[in-house]
């Protein structure tokens, strides 16, 4: 008889792409597990694919960047609970460990609620809030060595039990490579301090573009702003705007030799694809979020005496506002574009 197990992945876009490397092992590892997954709607592209994906749960949630959680929600996701404590999972997983998730587990009434917990010195547990074991049936235990969140999904599964660890992915149809060099531009965050001047993007896409495609991405509500941001580099013919839903983007980012983002969910995505990255990263500790085939430029530590500040800027209204993201020069992204492609 079949195992059944839930994970949640109720955070931000990023995290439910990272989250894919526990899908995939544990489904290569255990096949007589069948996994369910309780995520929010946004991320519904990122999972229906999988092939060890059993069912899938939508809900909003009462955290992450975007919460769009109110009273309506709240009871949608009272709803979603009591349906679930009906499946018997024989146990619950969150990769986070915040008190929030580690409830959602323990309301689902399995038989063991498991998350993890983060070591004193851990620089994450900036991230999160009350990183503790409460309302859990065992935590792992993260040491503080172990700080990339890559290596702390491995190391979540090799405590699971996992032999073989597979990386993120997305599975999408139709990821074939185009034929000329495409590189793509994901210039848009959650957050202003992860933001690039829009000039500095405009010259480096009018310097890329007489070598590659350059495919500028972003949401579709989000097409008016890169319109008239960049109006003046976009010809149609080799700097396009590709502003589209979810699957179309993966399917976009797929078939791109290079993509140049923030730190942002682009970049895991591209990790996702087996695409290579470059990151321009500023106030958050670049080194906890590193997917592993991505090239990061980062001058925090060397301009600001605030870095890292874990999204949450000290800078405001002194001279030194975004200095960490404003520093970063046009000619270091192309020194490394190079180094990268060629």
């Amino acid at each position: 008889m079949n195992k059944r197990i839930l994970i949640i992945s109720a955070r931000n876009f990023g995290d439910a792409i990272i989250s894919t490397s526990l899908i995939n092992s544990f489904g290569n590892n255990f096949s007589d597990y069948k996994i369910d997954l309780l995520t929010r709607y946004d991320f519904k592209e990122i999972f229906e694919k999988n092939p060890y994906v059993n069912e899938i749960y939508y809900s909003n949630f009462p955290m992450g960047t975007n919460k769009n959680f109110n009273f309506k929600e709240l009871f949608r996701l009272i709803k979603i609970i009591n349906l679930l404590s009906k499946n018997e999972y024989d146990f619950v997983l969150n990769n986070i460990g915040d008190i929030r998730e580690n409830l959602l587990g323990k309301l689902v009434r399995s038989k063991f609620n498991i998350s993890i917990k983060f070591d004193e010195s851990h620089p994450f547990r900036n991230l999160i809030r009350l990183n503790n074991c409460l309302f859990t049936d065992k935590c792992i235990s993260i040491p503080a060595e172990v700080k990339n969140i890559y290596d702390i999904q491995d190391f979540i599964l090799s405590k699971l039990g996992c032999t073989k660890i597979l990386p993120p992915e997305i599975y999408i149809n139709g990821k074939d490579k185009e034929t000329n060099k495409i590189i793509g531009i994901h210039p848009m965050a959650s957050q202003d301090c992860k933001l690039w001047d829009f000039h500095k993007w405009e010259k480096l896409i009018n310097i890329l573009k007489s070598d590659y495609t350059i495919w500028i991405f972003g949401s579709n509500n989000e097409f008016s702003l890169l319109n008239k941001v960049f109006k003046a580099a976009v010809d149609e013919k080799r700097v396009f705007i590709k502003t589209t839903p979810l699957d179309e983007f993966f399917l976009n980012l797929s078939k791109c030799s290079l993509l140049i983002g923030l730190d942002s969910f682009s970049i895991h995505a591209a990790n996702a694809l087996g695409v290579m990255s470059i990151m321009i990263s500023g106030a958050n500790d670049w080194e906890i979020w590193k997917p592993k085939n991505c090239y990061v430029i980062s001058k925090g530590r060397s301009v600001c005496k605030f870095y890292p500040c874990f999204n949450k800027p000290k800078c405001l209204n002194t001279s030194d506002e975004y200095i960490c993201m404003k520093s970063i020069e046009v000619d270091e992204v192309l020194n490394l574009v190079n180094k990268t492609l060629c």
